[in-house]
């Protein structure tokens, strides 16, 4: 997105934070092709999917630049709709780990910073929402009826975040490939942002990703918890 910056202002005390985030929230689809009612499409949940399997499921990205690091300043790859009257876009961000850690959806394009490097796929189309039921061209209303009250908000976003560090066991060590890491905690952090014009969603961004060690330093609110 050319407009939004990833640290929401906080709201003080009225949010209320979760001690994780609705699942839901953090998987998208369907992607396509479908029937038209969701069934055959594909579904994709923030930190469960490797980023390498992105280019199989929904093609290659030019080869000018084929990590887009430009666009959002870290890696990521882009998917518009294969359909010319359907501007919708995908951006698919991944962790250093190499999980798909952030998956944004807008309404237009030419939100992205370089859509030249989006490539067009059928699987990108405007019925894309999260397992909860958020998609574009909802009302802010309806959008809250879903994802509660927003932690942090503004004129054109709402958004919500949990930070949470726990402790690693050897079959979570063996999932996030840790295995011959020394870190004996990880610190998982979900978030979910939706933006608006004239408080109807034109994006919204589901994301989640673990750090090893000590809770990193993250700017805007954030709900952090202890074993």
């Amino acid at each position: 997105m050319q407009r939004p910056d990833r640290n929401i202002p906080p709201l003080g005390k009225e949010g209320a934070p979760p001690n994780d985030i609705d699942p839901r929230h953090l998987a998208v689809g369907p992607f396509g092709p479908t029937d038209g009612r969701g069934a055959g499409g594909l579904y994709i949940q923030s930190a469960s999917v490797r980023a390498e399997r992105l280019p199989g499921l929904f093609g290659k990205i030019p080869a000018s630049e084929p990590n887009l690091e430009d666009m959002h300043e870290i890696e990521g790859w882009c998917y518009t709709s294969a359909t010319p009257s359907d501007k919708t876009a995908v951006l698919f961000i991944s962790d250093l780990d190499g999980f798909v850690s952030t998956i944004a959806v807008v309404s237009d394009v030419a939100f992205i910073r370089q859509p030249s490097l989006c490539a067009r796929t059928p699987r990108v189309h405007a019925g894309l929402a999260t397992v909860s039921g958020i998609r574009l061209g909802m009302s802010r209303t309806q959008v809250r009826s879903i994802l509660g009250r927003p932690m942090a908000a503004d004129s054109w976003r709402d958004g919500i975040e949990s930070v949470k560090r726990e402790p690693l066991t050897p079959a979570l060590n063996r999932r996030l490939g840790w295995e011959g890491n020394r870190a004996t905690h990880r610190t998982r952090l979900q978030k979910v942002v939706v933006w608006y014009e004239k408080d109807r969603v034109i994006g919204f961004e589901a994301e989640e990703f673990s750090q090893e060690g000590s809770s990193p330093e993250l700017t805007g609110v954030s709900n952090k918890t202890s074993e």
